[in-house]
């Protein structure tokens, strides 16, 4: 799952910097969603607690 985020992740930010800042809004939802995954990976794989 962690590598699905960091490659999805690395892809939006192509499309970002390719773009400048021209990107729609659901281009901005799939860049948010990635973050969150990350975010969510990583605290899962630290043994973060979620609540």
């Amino acid at each position: 799952m962690f590598v699905l985020a960091v490659g999805a992740t690395v892809y939006e930010w192509r499309l970002l910097a390719r773009s400048r800042w021209r990107m729609g809004l659901l281009e901005w939802v799939f860049l948010v969603i990635t973050h969150l995954v990350i975010a969510a990976s990583l605290a899962t794989v630290l043994g973060l607690p979620r609540d």
